[in-house]
């Protein structure tokens, strides 16, 4: 490790690296935090020197009971999952020698869903 890695925060280019081409063109001028070390030897990178994005996701549930007899219902069911939408990126490449440095290519959560459901008990 060199120093204090430049976090960029975009999905091209989430922590600065020189080998990324993306991160020149979002932060012209960034210095690498991180280099490969020499061939049999340890580097001095720490634990959770990086972190990824924070999961955010809100779900929710409306559920109304009808009661007919004693024995005899209908249960109505509605649940909404990620219900802002909020898109929650998964962690970056940590390849610190290719130009797909710090580069983002999936999502931790899905996009906004809904499921309707009605129970009937007897």
């Amino acid at each position: 490790m060199l120093g204090k890695p430049t976090l960029v925060r975009n999905v091209n280019c989430w922590y600065f690296d020189s080998h990324n081409p993306s991160c020149q063109t979002l932060r012209p001028g960034g210095t690498d935090a991180f280099a490969v070390p020499a061939q049999y030897t340890y580097g001095n990178g720490g634990i959770n020197t990086l972190r990824a994005d924070g999961l955010v996701q809100f779900d929710t549930s409306l559920i109304k009971s009808f009661r007919f007899t004693d024995s005899k219902s209908l249960e109505l069911r509605a649940s909404f999952y990620n219900i802002f939408n909020h898109t929650t990126f998964a962690s970056p490449a940590t390849n610190i020698d290719a130009s797909s440095a710090g580069t983002i290519s999936s999502t931790l959560n899905a996009a906004r869903q809904g499921e309707l459901a009605a129970k009937i008990y007897f």
